[in-house]
């Protein structure tokens, strides 16, 4: 969900809402403004004011007057659905990360016949396969005096207990 939370709210439904969204087996991430799990997770959602939310300290007054109605139903959906809240900048940075064709695309002109007198004129193209950006979930470990390591290994297909080493390895094109 695309939202810069400043529109009207109404909570009357959001209970029949949420039932919904859990049997359509939908994953809800909220686009435009970041809300930490630590701030959901603090009680009741509805007692929030815009003077709580250090993320809303950028905005005029009059829009964090027009947020703080919609925060509060989003930080419900989200704790309820274990969902997900990011910046538009973070999700900008993240789109930059899908790779552009070095060649623009050009459609391959054909006719289909069918039979001595039907002919279409078609225009084909190459699928290209889909490009995913990393996942924008946040880790955390119980101990926070511990950092998260990432490391990547290197196998063979057919022998996935056999690690080779990076140098070992020729990046593709």
């Amino acid at each position: 969900m695309v939202s810069n939370l400043q529109g009207e709210v109404c909570e009357d439904d959001l209970d029949k809402i949420l039932t919904n969204i859990r049997r359509a087996d939908v994953q809800l991430s909220l686009l435009g403004m970041h809300i930490p799990k630590h701030s959901l997770e603090m009680g009741d959602c509805t007692n929030h004011t815009a003077s709580e939310n250090p993320q809303l300290s950028y905005d005029e007054p009059s829009q964090k007057a027009k947020k703080t109605p919609a925060l509060s139903c989003f930080k419900k959906l989200l704790l309820e659905l274990d969902g997900d809240s990011y910046e538009f900048e973070d999700v900008v940075s993240a789109l930059s990360k899908f790779e552009l064709r070095a060649v623009a695309q050009r459609g391959w002109k054909i006719s289909l016949e069918i039979g001595p007198s039907f002919k279409l004129p078609i225009v084909g193209f190459t699928q290209i396969k889909e490009a995913l950006p990393p996942p924008m979930r946040e880790y955390s470990v119980a101990d926070l005096s511990h950092s998260i390591q990432f490391a990547n290994s290197y196998q063979y297909p057919d022998e996935p207990e056999k690690r080779i080493d990076i140098s070992d390895t020729v990046r593709g094109e």
